[in-house]
């Protein structure tokens, strides 16, 4: 697949949804419930934290943050939620936020943007390039857009990918394979980026894995990606003739882990 990868309106429309209204494609099960989240290491914290010393996690909570209590509902909220099917979503606006490690010794195969004809790279032209990346919080104000954590389960088949499965319909010490989406714009481009565990949308290269949860109990959840996961970083946005592009920018190894807590389903 080309780093310049015209997305179909099919495509565009799909991603805009997921960011702007996860909700909008629920399976109708039931109501959303409000979750807490808290990072493994946490930005400012206490070193050392993550995998080890070399290889410290790559995608950080804020101390600040506490433990991201959700408030509102999935889509205009904030914090962390269990969307009404039963998957992960993390707002992240009025001072929430998390911070990628994005430090060049990170890049573990580099896009191909700026080669062969394709869009010009626009990490570094957007001015994201210091070793530690925080999500800007609030979006653009024009559109009120800001940053969120979104996480499918999905089970590996014969024949590909089945999206059946969700967090709660997991067995309790099951671990299954998870898309995690981080989508953010940037203050500079406006543009729309995603850091994305999900193999099935970048696919350059060695491409990217998904992410993985495990289900500890009834009402907890580990989601996890380890020092072999790759994350992949994209850019969309639009062309002065208003034709739709995303720039593959490159894939990372960024570990991490999220805890993960309905309350409301730990008791009867």
């Amino acid at each position: 697949m080309s780093t310049r990868q015209v997305i179909t309106g099919g495509l565009i429309v799909g991603v805009a949804v997921i960011f702007m209204a996860p909700v909008a494609a629920q399976k109708n099960k039931a109501t959303s419930r409000t979750a807490t989240a808290t990072f493994r290491c946490n930005e400012g914290g206490p070193q050392p934290c993550g995998e080890s010393l070399n290889n410290p996690d790559g995608v950080l909570g804020e101390v600040s943050a506490g433990d991201y209590r959700g408030t509102g509902s999935p889509g205009s909220g904030q914090g962390a939620h269990l969307t009404a099917d039963g998957e992960l979503w993390i707002g992240l606006r009025n001072g929430l936020d998390v911070t990628l490690n994005l430090d060049p010794l990170r890049l573990h195969t580099p896009g191909s943007c700026g080669t062969g004809g394709n869009r010009p790279c626009r990490f570094a032209a957007a001015g994201l390039t210091s070793p530690l990346l925080k999500i800007p919080v609030g979006g653009l104000p024009s559109t009120g857009l800001y940053a969120q954590i979104q996480g499918n389960v999905v089970s590996v088949t014969a024949t590909g990918e089945d999206t059946s499965p969700t967090m709660v319909s997991m067995g309790p010490g099951q671990t299954l394979p998870m898309r995690l989406n981080i989508l953010f714009h940037d203050a500079v481009w406006g543009l729309l980026w995603g850091f994305n565990f999900n193999a099935s949308w970048y696919t350059e290269g060695p491409g990217a894995t998904n992410a993985w949860v495990t289900k500890e109990n009834v009402c907890t959840w580990k989601v996890w990606a380890d020092g072999t996961s790759r994350a992949g970083l994209s850019g969309y946005g639009s062309s002065g003739g208003g034709k739709a592009y995303r720039t593959n920018e490159g894939l990372y190894i960024a570990p991490f882990e999220i805890s993960f807590s309905v309350a409301s389903l730990c008791t009867p």
